[in-house]
Order: C-alpha cells, then structure tokens, then sequence
C-alpha cells in the first residue's frame, strides 16, 4: 500500500487556520483601497461561481492541467472582481487582483485557530453540567480518542476474526481441559447469561442512539429517516440469520449447528463500528460552525449548530459505551470460538456475518444512489450547508 503512496496532502484550512474575515470580505476591503465600490453579494456569488469554473477547468489548483498555483488564484480573483464589480469597472480589475494576491494582504488572510473560537460560546452541556461524569467526558477528549481508536478500523477486524477462526480453533482442540480456568468460556458466566444472551438489544442500545442524533444533526427529520432504515437494515439481518440458523439445526441438518453466538458477535460489532464512524466528521463540524457564525447565515446552519452543540455529550457517551462493548463482544466471540461448535460451524458462522458486513456497509451503503454510509453523513451536511 505505502510503496503506491505517491503524494501526501495536509489541509490546514478550517483545521489549524482559519481566514481571518471570509475572502469576499477580504476582496470588498482591497476593492475599497482602489475606490472601487462593489457590493458584498455580488462579490460573494462570483466568487462561488469562478471557484467553481476554476476547479472544474483547472482541477487541484492547477495541477493535472499544468496551470501554475499562482496563476490558478490570480484568475479566481480577476474574474471574481469581472463579474462582481459594481458598474462593470473591469478596467480595475487587474490592479484590484494584484491587491489582494500582494504578499502583505496574503499574510492577514489566516490567524491560528485554536480549539475553541474566541467568540463561540463554551459548550453546554444540558442538565448534566455538575455531574462528574460529564465533566470527565467533557474535558478528557482522551476517552473519546480511545473510543474512536477501538472503533477505527473495521478491516483489521475483519481480518482478525478470520484468521482467529481458524488459530483459536486448532487451539480450543488441545485445550479443553483449560476451559474451567477461563470465566468467559463458561457458559453461564455473568457475561453469556446477561449480555450475549441479550446481544443485539445491548448493540441497539449502544448504536441506535448514535445513528439517529447523528442523522437528525446532519440532516433533520430526512437523517432521521434513514438512520431508521439503516437500523431496520441491521436488526433484519440479525433476526433473517439467526432464524435461519434454527431452521437448518432443527429441520434441514440436525447435525448442523452453525455457531449463532459467532455471528451476532461479529455482526454487532461491524454494525458497532461502522456506525460510529458518524461521530468521525462531528468535532470537525462542530468547530467549523462555531467558527463561522454570522447574522445573516441560514435557519439550517443555526439548527444544525444548536443540534450538534446540544447533543456532543450524549453522542460521546454513546461512542464510549460502543467501543467498551465492542470490546466486551470481541472477549466473548473469542471465547467462544476456542472452546465451542466445531471449526466448520464457525467458519460458517464468521463467513456470512463478514459477508453481511460487505454487502451492506462495503456495498450498498457505498452506492451513490443510496449514500447511507454513517461515514458519509458529515460530509454531505457539510456540502448542504455550503450551498
């Protein structure tokens, strides 16, 4: 993978910097320093519409057309002033592009952006502002790092279990007479009798919740919506699978007891993982609206910040109690592989779980028809939000 790494990109913007002012009103000032009188919302919809013609013609600044990065911004900014000069006063066009691309007006364009906006206002955190619990999810965003570095990386799981299928299995044969040394593998241990047994209402408890204050903050009532056929999507499968399960062990092939503790284990957790990759771009989106708050901005934009302001803490209490169970789910399938069914009934199992996990979430989710992917949300509410 690294050796086809041919290029890396870091963008600073809206992450470590930020523009000082919004560039149309950068471009009004300078325009002002020429006698140049234009007017905020002409400058604002040309600059939208040539940075538009620029990227289409001139794609990644420039780059996969040889078109100088320079050059690239001197034509944003001259046809930007063309078309949003009062008066068409193109004659003035050129001096008023050397103006805002001078290296003393470039140097004010950007200012540190720290973590919290000056001007925002610190977050609140609704009826639970004196509990201890919310301070300590509130200001050790380290809990929240652990979670999503638990959460992160639904192929190496994948691969994990496959490969655990067949090692713990060859284990489990020589074993056996360790298994009353091990809790989780007896079979009525706290865990099996309280939380396996009750798997898939604990993995709607933890990413339900999650799914739907995500779609309702990214998208209102639509994101709800689908969030809720995301959910319907993944208790299907879960109920399809395992009724199948019992109707092969009890009618087709008795002999045949297909592992149901391996797949909704594994399952959960896919489901577990992927749907809290919806928190992935909230921070980002937060911090983004904090920072960009105006007067004349739009009824979405300031409902979008009040939801996301207002339900950052229970999304993060949510993400944390996913990833412990995604922990807790991890134990229990491991257990249960070294010491239970045999390796063909767990092989089977694990197959149509990870199969279930690519048809949906590597899949249909992925389709640009559907676009449902948790991971996808943020960045389409980002694109809502800009036009």
């Amino acid at each position: 993978m690294l050796s086809s790494l041919k290029v890396l990109t870091l963008d600073l913007t809206g992450t470590v910097y930020r523009f000082t002012k919004p560039p149309f009103l950068q471009y009004q000032e300078t325009a002002k320093e020429y006698n140049i009188v234009v007017n905020e919302n002409d400058v604002k919809q040309a600059f939208k519409a040539n940075w538009s013609r620029m990227n289409e013609n001139h794609p990644h600044f420039g780059s996969t057309t040889h078109h100088d990065s320079t050059n690239w911004w001197m034509d944003l900014v001259h046809g930007t002033f063309e078309e949003g000069v009062r008066h068409r006063q193109k004659q003035r066009a050129t001096m008023e592009t050397k103006g805002i691309m001078h290296p003393k007006t470039k140097l004010n364009y950007y200012q540190t952006l720290p973590e919290e906006c000056p001007e925002a206002q610190p977050d609140r955190i609704p009826s639970s502002k004196d509990s201890k619990i919310a301070e300590t999810v509130r200001e050790t965003p380290v809990l929240v790092e652990f979670a999503q570095a638990i959460l992160s990386n639904p192929y190496l799981r994948i691969n994990l279990y496959l490969i655990g299928v067949l090692v713990f299995s060859f284990l489990g044969e020589h074993i056996q007479e360790y298994q009353v040394y091990i809790y989780t593998a007896q079979p009525h241990n706290v865990f099996n009798d309280y939380f396996v047994k009750f798997g898939w209402a604990w993995t709607l408890a933890a990413f339900a919740p999650l799914a739907l204050m995500s779609g309702i903050a990214y998208n209102g009532a639509t994101g709800a919506f689908w969030s809720c056929i995301r959910i319907a999507i993944a208790t299907g499968i879960w109920y399809g699978c395992t009724r199948l399960f019992d109707e092969i062990r009890t009618r087709l092939s008795p002999g045949l007891d297909i592992s149901g503790h391996s797949f909704i284990l594994i399952w959960s957790v896919m489901v577990l993982v992927e749907e809290s990759g919806s928190y992935d771009g909230w921070d980002p989106l937060r911090r983004s609206l904090k920072c960009r708050q105006s007067s004349t901005e739009s009824f979405g934009k300031r409902r979008t910040r009040f939801l996301i302001d207002s339900l950052t803490f229970p999304m993060r209490l949510c993400l944390i109690f996913t990833s412990l169970l995604s922990i807790l789910w991890d134990v229990m399938f491991f257990s249960t592989i070294l010491f239970y069914h045999t390796w063909v009934e767990k092989m089977i199992a694990t197959g149509l779980a990870v199969f279930a996990w690519l048809l949906v979430y590597e899949g249909m989710y992925t389709l640009p028809i559907t676009s449902l992917h948790p991971k996808h949300q943020a960045l389409l509410a980002c694109d809502r939000l800009e036009t």
